[in-house]
């Protein structure tokens, strides 16, 4: 055989490597997308979680603790969360929210976040004496 017959051989294996090639990349880069999805998707769930059980204990701080589960929600559903689970004791909120993702690189998923809140009781007795000395003549 000649190299002329061996080159003709070899034609067009180069095309078939490169999209091979091509095709590894274009997986890749979808894994790396739902990846990056699926943590910004649990960052905002923990965010809202945070943030629903800060508004949960300050309203037990402010001693409206039958309202602080509404707050929690209240706040969750601000950030685009759901509250799943809310248990309220006199020093701690404790709670779970649900986020289901809406951008593509989300992929629809649904995520959970548990959050815990102490209760800072001496901001608001504070609070409380300073509103009695300015409500006294």
């Amino acid at each position: 055989m000649t190299a002329a017959c061996e080159r003709r051989g070899q034609r067009g294996s180069a095309t078939v490597l490169v999209c091979g090639l091509i095709a590894v990349a274009v997986v890749l880069a979808v894994a790396v997308v739902a990846v990056g999805g699926a943590v910004v998707l649990a960052g905002r769930a923990e965010a809202a979680a945070d943030s629903a059980a800060l508004a949960a204990a300050d309203s037990v701080a402010l001693g409206h603790e039958s309202a602080a589960c509404a707050a929690a929600s209240l706040v969750a559903e601000i950030d685009g969360a759901h509250l799943v689970e809310c248990h309220v004791e006199p020093e701690a909120v404790e709670l779970v929210v649900q986020l289901t993702g809406t951008s593509p690189a989300a992929f629809g998923r649904t995520v959970r976040a548990r959050a815990r809140a102490e209760v800072d009781l001496s901001g608001a007795d504070a609070r409380a004496r300073s509103l009695r000395r300015g409500a006294a003549p």
